[in-house]
């Protein structure tokens, strides 16, 4: 059993520069945990001791907005880690955002203690950390900035986005969207209403059909730049 947690660990590309012998230990603090979908991993502002490295499903990852919204910052598939990232360096005692299982989660979760040993043993492990932290804090600052930007016009992007992975039918409800875009059902609502009375697009029962994506992509190269 261990042999195979180690393989799954140097299948992630932020351990797989590990020594057979670091792997080792950390393969034997890692615990394997199960959640539902819809199941709270952690809650924004509670106490932050574990990270989790992903086996199959995906997590959420939000936070609160005013007003009761949220805002989905990203998601986090197979060989990824989460709840670390967000909080290394920094010494936070606290998660800084909420992670929330989206349909059936499995991950290995990961003591703190064990993972800044791991980096504390091994530099080459701390710098690709480091690097992907860059990364993804250069992601949220974008979409900060894009936080900016009119409720339409953020819909419109996620739907590329979505699109993007996806392809042309968008598995997608106006509650998932709203979380995506940072704003509210009822305004999703209403981009999604103006849209499909463009052509641009079709709905239909937790489905959007992108008819038009080249539109999509117009209408925001033609909307007003935020600075």
């Amino acid at each position: 059993m261990s042999g195979g947690v180690q393989e799954f660990l140097r299948s992630c590309p932020m351990l797989n520069r590990l020594s057979p012998g670091e792997l080792r230990t950390l393969a034997g603090a890692v615990v394997r945990v199960s959640f539902s979908h819809g199941e709270v991993v952690y809650c924004e502002g509670s106490p932050a001791a574990y990270s989790w490295l992903v086996i199959s499903g995906q997590a959420r990852i939000s936070v609160d907005l005013p007003g009761g919204r949220q805002l989905e910052l990203e998601r986090r598939g197979r060989g990824e880690i989460f709840g670390l990232l967000c909080r290394l360096g920094s010494g936070a005692p606290v998660y800084p955002c909420t992670a929330v299982a989206e349909g059936g989660l499995e991950a290995f979760r990961i003591p703190d203690q064990a993972f800044q040993e791991a980096l504390r043993s091994n530099p080459a492990v701390a710098r690709d950390a480091c690097a992907l932290c860059s990364d993804r804090l250069a992601a949220m600052r974008r979409l900060a900035a894009s936080g900016r930007e009119n409720a339409r016009v953020r819909v419109a992007r996620v739907l590329l986005s979505l699109h993007r992975a996806s392809g042309k039918e968008i598995p997608a409800t106006r509650k998932s969207l709203a979380q995506r875009a940072g704003t509210t059902v009822e305004t999703v609502f209403r981009a999604l209403a103006f849209f499909k009375a463009k052509g641009w697009i079709s709905t239909g029962r937790g489905l959007v059909t992108v008819l038009a994506p080249g539109a999509l992509g117009k209408f925001l190269e033609d909307a007003p730049r935020c600075g």
